[in-house]
């Protein structure tokens, strides 16, 4: 049983620490996963994603996931 738990645990702190992730996101706008340990990703990913319409990222807001998310979302505009 502990077994188990430690295991679960160890996927999950993994997950967290996964890089950024986009959630949705267009030539306009990208919506992206922040992540728990390295607070640049997601300015990063919107960046990479923005560059493949020959436009910048720019933050505009946060958004909140809920209680359940361990992490918000945040929304760039590209221009």
């Amino acid at each position: 049983m502990k077994r188990c738990a430690a295991i679960i645990l160890c996927l999950a702190i993994l997950g967290a620490c996964s890089d950024a992730r986009i959630l949705d996101g267009d030539a306009n706008v990208v919506w992206v996963k922040e992540n728990l340990v390295l607070p640049g990703a997601p300015d990063e990913v919107a960046a990479r994603h923005c560059a493949q319409f020959g436009k910048k990222a720019v933050y505009e807001r946060t958004l909140d996931l809920g209680r359940d998310a361990l992490t918000p979302a945040r929304v760039y505009a590209c221009r």
